[in-house]
């Protein structure tokens, strides 16, 4: 029996290619991903997001918070037995400050960060990373039963304005989305 050497080649390859995806070896989908360039002229900022998604844009009297709801960059359904699209609001408010800016953000933050353990969220931890230049928040909340929701959220000046983006997960995708989402953020020009 003589085997097709070129046939046997093709199939392992197949096989290793299939265990370095499953295993996190090859690329994640957010590397794979393409990106589109938003610009807001009005605000004057610069972010990328994922081609394929869908962007909302709300007028100026749409608020959350005391923030201006900016805009919404929603995902793609990825099958027909996807229940929750990601997604990523982009919010902002200016600032009067005659103190230093970094303390406008940190009390701005703070007062954000009460806000956020004051309510019932069903995390037993909010992680928080700060620097001088940006605060982050990571919990998971349940917003209905059976849905268990990852937020990853970063605030930061830009411009005499505080902006705050939101990035909605579900608890099973949030590590996935996890480089996509720092690629969105050092894209914020």
């Amino acid at each position: 029996m003589k085997v097709n050497v070129f046939l046997l080649y093709t199939i392992i390859v197949a096989i290793l290619l299939f265990v370095c995806v499953e295993m996190g070896y090859m690329g994640s989908y957010s590397e794979i991903q393409k990106f589109t360039l938003y610009k807001n002229q009005e605000l004057d900022f610069n972010i990328s997001y994922p081609s394929d998604w869908k962007i909302v844009e709300f007028s100026d009297d749409i608020t959350d918070e005391g923030l201006q709801i900016i805009s919404s960059f929603i995902s793609p359904l990825d099958n027909s037995n996807d229940v929750f699209q990601e997604f990523f609001t982009i919010k902002t408010k200016s600032i009067n400050y005659t103190d230093n800016k970094d303390l406008v953000l940190w009390d701005y933050f703070n007062d954000y960060f009460y806000k956020i353990e004051s309510k019932s969220i069903g995390s037993s931890e909010v992680n928080l990373y700060t620097n001088s230049s940006i605060k982050t928040l990571d919990y998971t909340f349940i917003p209905q039963p059976g849905l268990i929701l990852n937020k990853k959220e970063a605030i930061f000046l830009k411009n005499d304005r505080i902006f705050h983006i939101e990035f909605n997960l579900t608890n099973d995708t949030a590590n996935t989305f996890t480089p996509m989402i720092k690629e969105i953020l050092y894209s914020f020009k």
